[in-house]
């Protein structure tokens, strides 16, 4: 295997299937402009975040309850990647 080459901490979140929460939700979440914004007020060195195991247990990702039918969510989502698809070509 490449061997690995890093400058600054590095800190592994190994994401396990989940029966609530999605890896790719999870990914999205962490690596938005409003965690990054909340991660930048709760810990850091200087100006570099530091996020480990005690930020992120108290990161507020809010439950959501779906109230509109599975069926109909999934037709949503089927609609939404056809209308992506067809944007993007």
């Amino acid at each position: 295997s490449d061997p690995y080459y890093i400058d600054q901490s590095v800190f592994i979140i190994r994401l396990f299937v989940h029966k609530e929460y999605s890896p790719f939700f999870i990914s999205a979440v962490l690596n938005s402009y409003v965690s990054h914004f909340w991660f930048f007020q709760q810990k850091r060195q200087g100006n570099q975040l530091q996020i480990d195991k005690e930020v992120l247990v108290n990161f507020p990702i809010r439950r959501i309850s779906f109230v509109t039918p599975k069926n109909e969510r999934e037709e949503l989502v089927k609609e939404f990647k056809r209308l992506y698809n067809e944007w993007i070509e």
